[in-house]
């Protein structure tokens, strides 16, 4: 289980960036209360973020951007596993706000070959600190609409950005490769499913989580839905903020999708889409590789259960099928 945790020259950039809102690092009250004046607002509608309001920026910047952050170097794990940005040369922040994931992959030394990163958001209050990125020989660009020139060698990045939107803009599905990131909730995982079916409807396929292109086994469950956890290392001043505050965010989860125009290569990786079920006498995981809700289980009298957590990909030399479990012993898995 890799655990993440944010730069020291992300953390001095937030410092940097909240003094022109009134408020610091040093005033985890005061910027609690901006927390959780903004995430009220939130709970009532997606898109109301209000950029010149110092208390809403601060609230981003010390909070809403370092969870986001996080999330992204998740998934930049994923973009490097599955070498996703084979071929890209240029990547667009889809409703890029002050450029969490912008940052998080330019800060990253494996995508060197990245020449040109653009973002687009409705609010210009966000542009400066958009632009003001680390790497200085990225060419970095900020506007409300896409740069002009074909999307075929290009890679959108939509983190929490589709979800505030009424319609997708045509020219979205013209790129070669998508990075989707979405809230890990009930209620939205109906929308990120159609928007699952919707790419694949427009000749996408799917290169992570999903190991297959069949309907999510989750599709028609009650109470489950399909998402990502990562575990990571809170700084001391944000767990000074959360201190302050009701909610806390410990372990991080969101739903996201990668996808391409090109095919990927097929293998035979299952993905697992669950915590660990601890039941009479084994432990279970909830397992995707097709249409089919199955599990993956441990019987205890083999031994200790093996470590494996909600968003492992991995191997099976063999197992015994039991109903909609694939039961194992430690030797069978390989995680990948």
């Amino acid at each position: 289980m890799k655990t993440y945790s944010l730069p020291e020259s992300t953390e001095e950039w937030i410092a940097q960036h909240l003094k022109d809102t009134g408020l610091n690092l040093k005033q985890p009250k005061d910027l609690a209360k901006a927390i959780l004046k903004v995430s009220d607002a939130y709970q009532v509608h997606d898109s109301v973020t209000d950029w010149k309001d110092n208390q809403t920026r601060a609230a981003y910047l010390s909070y809403f951007f370092p969870l986001n952050y996080i999330r992204f170097l998740r998934v930049i794990d994923q973009i490097k596993t599955s070498h996703f940005f084979s071929g890209i040369d240029q990547v667009i922040d889809f409703g890029c706000g002050p450029g969490p994931s912008t940052k998080a992959l330019s800060s990253d030394k494996d995508f060197n070959f990245l020449t040109k990163i653009h973002g687009i958001d409705n609010h210009n209050e966000v542009r400066s600190d958009y632009l003001d990125t680390p790497r200085s020989k990225l060419s970095l660009s900020f506007g409300k609409t896409k740069p002009p020139g074909p999307l075929n060698s290009t890679a959108i990045i939509a983190s929490y950005a589709i979800n505030e939107l009424e319609s997708i803009p045509h020219w979205f599905f013209d790129a070669e490769a998508l990075v989707i990131l979405e809230p890990s909730t009930k209620s939205a995982f109906k929308r990120f499913d159609e928007l699952r079916s919707n790419l694949l409807n427009q000749g996408y396929h799917l290169w992570a989580p999903c190991p297959h292109m069949d309907t999510c086994p989750l599709s028609l469950s009650k109470k489950d839905w399909c998402h990502d956890r990562v575990h990571w290392t809170q700084p001391q001043w944000f767990q000074n903020i959360e201190n302050q505050l009701p909610i806390k965010n410990t372990t991080l989860t969101y739903s996201y999708l990668l996808a391409r125009k090109t095919k990927k290569e097929t293998d035979d990786r299952l993905r697992v889409v669950g915590d660990s079920l601890l039941e009479k006498g084994k432990t279970r995981w909830m397992l995707c590789r097709s249409s089919e809700r199955e599990f993956l289980s441990f019987l205890h009298r083999n031994g200790k259960p093996p470590q494996i957590y909600r968003g492992d990909s991995l191997q099976l030399n063999n197992y015994e099928k039991k109903g909609n479990e694939l039961r194992i012993k430690k030797e069978d898995i390989v995680l990948s």
